[in-house]
């Protein structure tokens, strides 16, 4: 007997509802149709990301691991389409929010994107060139690479197999599909909570998103924009990258109908984070702990089912624990950061937390709803910043010396409360001021007082945290050669020359040497086409021993104007090893041939890239093949 579509979707319906009473399921009939659809465009990148957590988990190729993505973002597709087409009232709704999406990515670029440095800067650490090497030790070789955090390396990994880019251009559109994916999410969200004031018309949903865009453009460019910057300038890729899972698994939350499906969102958002960026992964599972326990006192039909929930809870706080104490290993370790004002940090995330956990009561009391959606919202992101918060707090208060991932540690709370916020806030806004345009005030809307102060003291704080990134942000928007603040990346007209030279020589790549940690490490690991045996360490080897494979079938470069001879005798002095004498002994090298540029980051620049090819030692009449 042939089962219908309607026979199936019936038996889904229950499925999802089993831990629901039937009155729930009537309730909850969700007005998030117009978040769902702009959340499905991500199942075009969904196979990318899960392609390396297959790899990851299960020890297959990147290409199996693709495969097995594909499957999973076709069932969650069709899982979509037998729940029922998502439904949408006001379809022009949806084109505004992709115009509002458009704009705001318009300025996103223009925040960040820096032309003389092809949108992509340093600001003096090697970390950039050090997830080049990871990932392709990660493709090719070591399944377990960087503690399996990979999501971003498969991302890069397929830009370069789809879309022919170099490791430069792959890491440039995965920085930068950070922010077009977290706020993709932020509009979904805010799609989904303005339809619970859709009695009063189209007009609030409308509105919204210009607050939002309002919003996002100017406190984006005083705060959320200088924070990106920072980190996409001293190469922490991997790190930014878990924005995309915490933002994506918090709307997913805050959209799921059946509380199954709610659990389910939880479990994945530790899943998916434990393979993106385990620094937060104890939040996350407590998050999880808290909320799956919140869900479980919600289960009144059955006794059982609600102890089951019960028990889950108890075990992610046990993961909670044990991820918390494997990171404590962490809190010592030392590296070069520039760290934001970090007590002015966590008081800001710690008010917008408060904020978000009253909103809810505070929309009821002003007759201002957030729905079912937005209540969910706001708990699962005042609850993730109440946690992040106080693990700061109390890392403080023992004593204990702020160290390197105590400064990385607030990114994703912030950007959480901050994003979640903004979206709330822009719902309520935007209702009370259609009210008032039809001259139907509240005296209830004095709530909004309070609640605007608590915004505008996270602000204040948030602001002031950042001010370490402002001279370099400023400069990346507006600055102008001579550069102070800002390095250059990539020499990508060095690179061409470099390639070109390989290419007609008919030789492998045996080195850079550059006077530029940051420079040296992303060029020498972008052109490099070995696997190291140990990407994190090789890269710094490289640079302070000026390590090169100077033998037959391998051309070897350096800079080599008396600026860069400077900087390497002054690196050379500052960390020890051979670079400033590798360096020249070079130069003295018969042989040598050097050419003459402009550097692309500063017209005024002058450089000069020299290189030594050997030719290959024949063998029985012919040359050896190239590696």
């Amino acid at each position: 007997m042939a089962i219908t579509v309607h026979a199936l979707r019936d038996r889904l319906s229950r499925a999802l509802g089993f831990l629901d009473a039937p009155a729930e399921l009537q309730e909850g009939e969700s007005g998030a149709g117009a978040g769902v659809l702009l959340l499905l465009p991500l199942l075009l990148v969904f196979p990318l990301l899960l392609s390396g957590l297959f790899r990851a988990a299960l020890g297959v190729g990147i290409s199996t691991g693709l495969g097995l993505g594909v499957i999973v973002a076709g069932a969650v597709l069709a899982l979509v389409f037998l729940s029922g087409r998502p439904k949408v009232e006001d379809r022009f709704l949806l084109v505004q929010s992709v115009l509002v999406l458009a704009a705001a990515m318009v300025i996103v670029v223009w925040a960040l994107y820096t032309p003389a440095f092809e949108g992509m800067v340093s600001v003096g650490g090697g970390d950039a060139g050090n997830h080049v090497s990871l990932k392709r030790h990660f493709i090719e070789t070591e399944p377990d690479t960087y503690q399996k955090f990979v999501t971003f390396y498969a991302l890069t990994h397929w830009l370069e197999v789809f879309f022919g880019l170099d490791a430069f251009e792959s890491f440039r559109a995965g920085f930068y599909a950070i922010p077009l994916l977290v706020t993709l999410c932020l509009l979904a969200a805010l799609a989904a909570v303005s339809r619970a004031g859709a009695d009063r018309g189209k007009a609030p949903a409308r509105l919204a998103q210009w607050l939002f865009l309002a919003g996002f453009g100017v406190l984006g460019t005083n705060i959320l924009f200088r924070v990106l910057h920072y980190h996409q300038a001293d190469g922490f890729y991997v790190h930014l990258f878990g924005l995309v899972p915490t933002v994506l698994c918090w709307v997913l939350f805050g959209l799921s109908r059946t509380r199954a499906l709610r659990v389910a969102m939880l479990l994945f958002a530790i899943v998916l984070h434990r393979f993106t960026y385990g620094l937060n992964l104890g939040d996350v599972a407590a998050v999880s702990a808290v909320l799956t326990a919140v869900e479980a006192g919600g289960v009144s039909h059955s006794k059982r089912l609600r102890w089951g929930l019960i028990a889950l809870a108890v075990g992610l706080g046990g993961a909670a624990a044990f991820a918390y104490r494997t990171l404590w290993q962490l809190h010592p370790v030392w590296g070069a950061i520039i760290a934001p004002e970090i007590h002015a940090m966590i008081r800001g995330e710690a008010f917008l937390t408060v904020l978000l956990l009253i909103l809810p009561f505070a929309a009821r009391r002003m007759g201002l709803p957030l729905g079912a959606e937005g209540a969910r919202l706001a708990r699962y992101a005042g609850v993730f910043g109440a946690i992040n918060t106080f693990i700061q707090f109390l890392y403080l208060r023992m004593g204990f010396k702020p160290e390197y991932y105590l400064f990385k540690y607030h990114l994703h709370g912030m950007v959480l409360v901050f994003g979640a916020a903004l979206v709330l806030i822009s719902a309520l806004a935007a209702q009370a001021l259609v009210q008032w345009g039809q001259r139907k005030p509240r005296a209830s809307h004095a709530v909004l007082v309070p609640l605007v102060a608590l915004w505008g003291i996270a602000l204040f704080n948030l602001y002031a945290a950042c001010r370490p990134y402002r001279d370099s942000f400023h400069e990346r928007r507006f600055g102008t050669p001579p550069w102070r603040w800002l390095q250059p990346l990539v020499d990508r007209e060095g690179q061409r020359r470099i390639e070109a030279t390989l290419a007609r020589e008919g030789a492998a790549f045996g080195g850079l040497l550059a006077p530029s940690w940051p420079l040296m490490n992303f060029m020498n690991a972008s052109l490099r086409r070995t696997v190291d045996a140990d990407p994190l360490l090789f890269g710094w080897l490289q640079y302070t021993h000026g390590r090169v494979r100077q033998e037959p079938g391998f051309c070897v470069f350096w800079y080599a104007t008396d600026a860069d001879f400077a900087g390497y005798a002054a690196d050379q002095a500052e960390q020890g090893g051979e670079l400033a004498d590798v360096t020249q002994a070079l130069h003295n090298l018969t042989g040598r041939r050097c050419e003459d540029y402009r550097a692309g980051w500063d017209e005024q620049l002058a450089l000069r890239l020299c290189y030594l090819c050997e030719p290959a030692r024949p063998v029985n009449g012919s040359e050896t093949p190239r590696p």
